[in-house]
């Protein structure tokens, strides 16, 4: 747990842990339907692909919320830096497994983005609803 000011956790790494905790089910279903549609093959390449994402998701959290600490740029700038950084390593790899015998990158490609864009989708629609409907959402403080 990353702590802001005050003991109380960082927005970004609770948003990371939240999408952590909803990728893992959603994360196995996508492991599921890959190895019952395209046996072995799609089973190993929807699994490299959900670890990859959720790996992604957990650390990118983690690394904003601490640059978060120092400052908005700084927020930004490892935002950027971690968006870019995968964007290089799934190149690479994509490079070198591309021939591999346990590789669809197909399924892949589109285990990683669907999963993406459900998590992302469901905690964006998680926390445009606590802006929205705030004040029926109190927060910690003033409850007690």
């Amino acid at each position: 747990m990353v702590a802001g000011n005050g003991g109380v956790e960082a927005v970004e790494a609770r948003m990371s842990r939240d999408m952590l905790r909803l990728g893992l089910p959603l994360g196995a279903l996508a492991v599921i339907v890959s190895a019952v549609g395209f046996g072995t093959r799609g089973l190993w390449s929807s699994l490299v692909g959900v670890v990859l994402v959720l790996a992604n998701l957990y650390l990118t959290g983690i690394v904003v919320s601490r640059a978060a600490a120092n400052s908005a740029v700084a927020a930004m700038a490892a935002a950027l830096v971690s968006f870019f950084g995968l964007l290089v390593f799934l190149t690479v790899f994509v490079i070198f497994a591309h021939g591999a015998g346990w590789m669809n990158l197909r399924v892949f490609g589109i285990s990683m983005i669907a999963l993406h864009l459900a998590l992302v989708g469901l905690e964006a629609r998680k926390v445009s609803g606590r802006l929205a409907f705030s004040g029926f959402f109190p927060s910690h403080k003033e409850r007690d």
